[in-house]
Formats: C-alpha cells, sequence, structure tokens
C-alpha cells in the first residue's frame, strides 16, 4: 500500500512544483510517468510547459508543440468547490492537476489525464471520455461516460458511476468500492481490493478480481470475470457469464437468468447454485465445485488434477479427462459419468448414475452409492465397483473386474461386443445377483472349473468369467439367451 509524494511543475523552470500524495504503490507507479509528462516541457526545454491555475475567466490557447496543465492549486479551501476543465481541454490542457488540499468537484473534458492530491471524502470527478484519472486517496465519487476511459483508484472506500461509459478500464483500489456497471463496453481490473461491489449494467464488462472480498451483481449484457485470491460472490444476471477462477480462488455463484461458464484452477472452490446449470472445465490440480444447492443441469470437464464435484438436484453431466482422480457425489440426481484412459472415479450419491468407460485403464469406485446404477466397460482393463442399489454392469471389449454391491446386481456380457477371450472377475458374487450372457444362446457356457475357492466359467467365444470367492456356484444364477 506504503504510495508517496509525486512534485509536479506549476510554472516553467525549477523550484517551483505542486507536491501531490498517492496512498499506494500501484496509484504513486501510475502517477510518475504523467507527472515526468507535464515536468519534462517545464524543465528541459523551459517555456513549453503552459500553465493555467483555476479559476481564471480568461484562460489562453496553450500554443503548438507545448504542454498544457491546469491547476486546482492548493489556495482552493472550500470543499465541494465546482471546478469545470472541459473548456480548457478545447484550448489544448491535456493535463489537470488537482492540488487542493480539500476535496473538491471536478468535470473533465474529453482527453483529459487528471491527478488527484489526496483527500478526505467527498470528492467528485465527472469524466467525459478517453480520461486518465489517478486518484490519491479515497472517499471519492467518480462519474465515467464516453469511451475509453482509465481510472485508477487507491485506499477508497469509493463510488464509480460507470454509466454509458464503454471500452473503459477500472483499476480498484485497497479500499471498499463500490461500481455500478455501464451500459457501454468496458473492464473493472481490481487490484488489490479488500471489499467491492459491482453493480454490472447492460454493457458488456470483462473484470479482474483482486486479493480482497467481492460482490459483483450481474447486468443484462455479456460479462467476463477473471477472479484473483480475492473471493467473490457473484449474482448472475439476465445476461450471459463467464467466470475464469485464479489458483486457490473461493467464490461463490448464484442465481441468473443463463446458464454461466466457468473454467477452474488449482484449488479453487467454487460454490453454485441457482436454477440454471453451470459448464465448468477444469484446470490443473485439485478443484471443487459444489453445486448441491443447484437446480439446473450442470456439465463439467474435469481437468488434469483430483477435483471434487458435487451435484444438485438437476442433472449432471461429468466428462473425465486422462489420468484424472476424481470424486462425485451426485445427490438425488442421475448423473452421467464418462471416463477417459487412466481416470480413477469415486462415486457416491442415492441417484443411479449411468457411466461409461472409454479406452484405456479405468476404475470406477460407485460402493457409496445407493441408486440403481448402470455401469459400461470400456476397451481397456476397467476395476467397476458397485453400490448398494440393483446395479446392472456391462462387460466391454477390454478385460473388467467386477465388485458386486449389496443389491440384486447384474453382470452382463453381450455376444460380439466383448473381448473375445477375455479373463474377467466378478467378486462379491451374491445370491441375488445375476449373470445375463446375451447372444451366446442356450449353450452359452461351454465349460466350468472350480478351483482355489473361485470358479471359472469359459463362454463360447472364449471368453473367462472367473467368480472370485465362489466354490459352488448356482447355474441359475446365469441366464444364456
Amino acid at each position: 500500500m506504503a504510495g508517496g509524494d509525486v512534485a509536479i511543475a506549476r510554472a516553467n523552470g525549477l523550484g517551483n512544483f505542486n507536491t501531490l500524495t498517492f496512498d499506494t504503490d500501484a496509484t504513486l507507479a501510475t502517477a510518475n510517468p504523467i507527472a515526468n509528462a507535464i515536468n519534462g516541457p517545464a524543465i528541459t526545454p523551459p517555456g513549453t510547459l503552459t500553465v493555467d491555475t483555476l479559476p481564471n475567466a480568461a484562460p489562453t490557447q496553450v500554443p503548438a508543440g507545448n504542454t498544457g496543465e491546469a491547476i486546482i492549486p492548493t489556495t482552493a479551501t472550500v470543499p465541494g468547490a465546482l471546478f469545470d476543465t472541459s473548456n480548457l481541454s478545447l484550448l489544448g490542457y491535456t493535463y489537470v492537476v488537482d492540488a487542493a488540499t480539500v476535496p473538491v468537484a471536478i468535470t473533465l473534458g474529453l482527453n483529459q489525464t487528471l491527478l488527484v492530491n489526496t483527500s478526505i471524502g467527498n470528492g467528485s470527478v465527472n469524466g467525459a471520455g478517453g480520461n486518465t484519472i489517478v486518484e490519491g486517496g479515497g472517499g471519492n465519487t467518480v462519474a465515467l461516460t464516453g469511451a475509453g476511459n482509465q481510472l485508477y483508484l487507491a485506499e477508497g472506500p469509493d463510488t464509480v458511476d460507470a454509466g454509458s461509459s464503454s471500452t473503459s478500464t477500472i483499476f480498484g483500489g485497497t479500499g471498499a468500492t463500490t461500481i455500478n456497471g455501464s451500459s457501454g463496453t468496458g473492464n473493472i481490473d481490481f487490484l488489490s481490493a479488500t471489499s467491492t461491489v459491482v453493480n454490472q449494467g447492460s454493457g458488456t464488462t470483462t473484470i479482474v478480481g483482486g486479493t480482497g472480498a467481492a460482490t459483483i451483481f450481474g447486468g443484462t449484457g455479456a460479462d467476463t470475470i477473471f477472479g484473483n485470491t480475492g473471493s467473490e460472490l457473484i449474482a448472475g444476471g439476465s445476461g450471459s457469464l463467464t467466470l475464469v477462477t485464479a489458483a486457490g480462488q473461493t467464490a461463490t455463484l448464484t442465481g441468473g437468468g443463463s446458464s454461466p461458464t466457468v473454467f477452474g484452477a488449482a484449488g479453487s472452490n467454487l460454490t453454485h447454485s441457482g436454477s440454471n446449470g453451470v459448464l465448468y472445465v477444469g484446470g490443473g490440480g485439485t478443484e471443487t465445485l459444489n453445486a448441491a444447492a443447484s437446480t439446473g443441469d450442470d456439465t463439467v470437464f474435469g481437468g488434469s488434477g483430483a477435483d471434487s464435484v458435487a451435484a444438485g438436484s438437476g442433472s449432471l453431466t461429468f466428462v473425465s479427462t486422462t489420468n484424472q482422480i476424481a470424486t462425485v457425489d451426485g445427490g438425488a440426481s442421475s448423473p452421467t459419468l464418462f471416463g477417459a484412459a487412466g481416470s480413477d472415479l469415486t462415486y457416491a450419491g442415492s441417484g443411479g448414475v449411468l457411466y461409461t468407460a472409454a479406452g484405456g485403464n479405468e476404475t470406477l469406485n460407485a460402493s457409496a452409492s445407493t441408486g440403481n446404477n448402470t455401469l459400461f466397460s470400456g476397451s481397456g482393463a476397467n476395476s467397476i465397483v458397485a453400490g448398494a442399489g440393483n446395479d446392472t454392469v456391462i462387460a466391454g471389449t477390454g478385460a473388467v473386474s467386477a465388485t458386486g454391491g449389496n443389491g440384486a446386481d447384474v453382470f452382463a456380457f453381450f455376444n460380439g461386443q466383448v473381448g473375445t477371450g477375455n479373463a474377467d472377475a466378478i467378486s462379491s458374487f451374491g445370491a441375488n445377483d445375476l449373470v445375463l450372457l446375451s447372444g451366446y444362446g442356450a449353450s452359452g457356457v461351454a465349460s466350468s472349473v472350480t478351483g482355489g475357492g473361485n470358479t471359472t466359467v469359459t463362454l463360447s467365444d472364449s471368453t473367462m468369467i472367473t467368480f472370485v470367492g465362489v466354490s459352488n456356484l448356482n447355474p441359475n444364477q446365469i441366464v444364456s439367451t
């Protein structure tokens, strides 16, 4: 935060300066090059800086090639006094320096740059478009209009009314800031705000979060939010919303009339609620998506790290990535899970899950689930653990190691769709479980061998199924059609 002072020439030559104080390192760093642009013509060469000290009833035109500076002097001691520099912009005064020691009201013209001295509350600035405004301290109200504005805030608390401003960028400071969004296209960048409230308008806005807490109310326009390490509470509007989280960020996304798109990051933790589903794209590292309070239909593309997903009452589609480790709590919903080569998924929930394995070796552990699950093995070596419900496990072209649960489970093998000669295994095969051999005819089992406490049956296509821990297999539990 720190900050410091900047000396700005108020006439040609040396030793004639105003000193402005900026409360943060960020605003100080922004003010310094602006001060240099004013001081240079005042010192080397002298005579190319034209200064107008306000109020002045008859300002002069800035000569061609000169730099024009309008000064609100230290002698301005009436709080709230109005200084209108809009006409001065037409005369070539591109820089405005507020050296007053009390808060004043400033009206800028087009394309003017304003440096504001530190003041205590209630200062106000009205921009016109193309303005660069650097606030020294906090407690100010800034109204922006036109396009191409850049506003740099300091300690706060500040209030910004973006109005009809478009393509504007607001750099939040370290204090509490309230920003009322615009009807234009703009950017809002929070440097390290401790508390920020953004009321979005109808425009298209890009928001870059800071290290502090932020509350963002969506509008009717298309909004993009880039998160930071600060926590964010986002209440969606009727317009589209894209949230790009930052590493380690905590965010809450609620409501809104559209379905948001969220890009996760390592260590991010997002809580989502509302009637509209979210499209979530995972990044790298461990991520958490809690949509338990959501009633919409959610789609999640897993990232490269370990993801934890909790579904709401709407549908959930989860698409894992290669070698991903993920935990999915489906709640009362009936989600759809797609595996990937090397993926290791754990599923829990009272709704039945539809799981489809892909290529490569995959693991699905649904032992904590209580619904009736449908689980498709894939082309790799798959390990599938059923839950407490009545589950159906369908063998694929790869070898499958399936474990039954507490329900009445069905293990299905379709002739022509399983790998010929596969060595499959079924564990925890209970008295209420069945094996369905479809397309094999009445004589699907070619032979049966018992040994070592296990029973291995060989099908007519040379597929072998070992019933682990079953030495007295009931032939009525195998149905061949």
